[in-house]
């Protein structure tokens, strides 16, 4: 079940979108949605009336339609493991971002998880529009040569097909030819950047025809809690009051990279949520006689409920 709470700051969730209307002239044709179109274009989309296909919603609510994800290159496992997609689009128009911390360091526990509505009857709009930029991209991307750079994996339903686009070491090194990148990749490339500013202009509520709700704070109805033995933080910042651990027992061996690893749903993550609020990433927390660093990363609809394989 999606639950929606209002955020006691918007400073600790706001979102900062600053991209450019997109669209131009998508309609939507398929059962069960509406039709719209918006009002503005980019040099990277050559959506047209006539080139757009035309789109179905699917009639499970929590299908996925669109999600963009990063991952991968130098991120360590205390910022990684908690990573969740930057943006997930369902079937039944409810869109979960993820929001922007506090530029102040340690950062809250909590992760800064929003959600919008966007009108069902716009979903086509949004979708043909996905469609047109990502059909018929060649499967290989390329590879920049920035092998410390994060890559992007972007899903999207394709007439109920789930398709996945992949492009390695994303948004740097990757705008012009070069050692690894051939001319179609890197116009390829292109339309995948296309589609994330339509992701960014639809959550920023920008995109002309399309009904979206403001944003507020989601409250996951489950938690993936990774675990390790808690080490002082370097630097030169303040000590932290130690909280005790709400939830189910902690671990540091379950799975790897040196994390253990629990599920926590139900009852025990609305306590789990609620510790959180309290706390920010470098708090120590007591469970079992022991101190650990715990790192959270919210289950979204559709998620397994279970931890990743490593």
């Amino acid at each position: 079940m999606i639950r929606i709470v209002r955020p006691a700051s918007v400073a600790l969730v706001g979102v900062a979108l600053t991209t450019a209307p997109l669209l131009a002239g998508c309609a939507d044709t398929g059962a069960g949605s509406g039709s719209g179109s918006a009002s503005a274009t980019t040099s990277a989309s050559d959506a047209s009336a006539s080139a757009t296909p035309s789109w179905t919603r699917p009639a499970d609510p929590e299908d996925l339609l669109l999600q963009l994800s990063r991952g991968g290159g130098l991120v360590p496992p205390s910022i990684g493991l908690g990573l969740f997609p930057e943006f997930s689009l369902y079937a039944d128009g409810t869109l979960i971002t993820r929001g922007a911390h506090t530029e102040q360091y340690p950062y809250p526990a909590l992760p800064p998880v929003l959600v919008q509505q966007v009108d069902p009857a716009d979903l086509g709009t949004v979708m043909a529009a996905v469609s047109a930029l990502l059909t018929g991209l060649p499967e290989d991307l390329g590879t920049p040569q920035t092998a410390d750079v994060p890559g992007l994996a972007v899903t999207w339903d394709d007439q109920g097909t789930d398709e996945v686009v992949r492009a390695f070491s994303y948004g740097v090194g990757d705008e012009s030819a070069g050692p690894g990148m051939t001319q179609e990749q890197v116009d390829a490339r292109a339309k995948v950047r296309a589609v994330v500013l339509l992701a960014d202009d639809l959550a920023a509520g920008t995109v002309d025809g399309v009904t979206v709700s403001a944003a507020e704070a989601y409250r996951p109805d489950a938690w993936l809690v990774y675990s390790t033995p808690y080490e002082e933080p370097s630097g030169d910042l303040p000590a932290q009051q130690e909280l005790r651990w709400p939830g189910p027992a902690l671990s540091g061996t379950d799975v790897g990279p040196g994390y253990g690893c629990r599920v926590v749903e139900g009852d025990a993550a609305d306590t789990v949520t609620d510790a959180l609020a309290d706390a920010v990433v470098t708090t120590p927390w007591i469970d079992g006689g022991q101190r650990w660093t715990v790192v959270v990363r919210p289950l979204l609809p559709g998620d397994p409920r279970a931890c990743p394989d490593y």
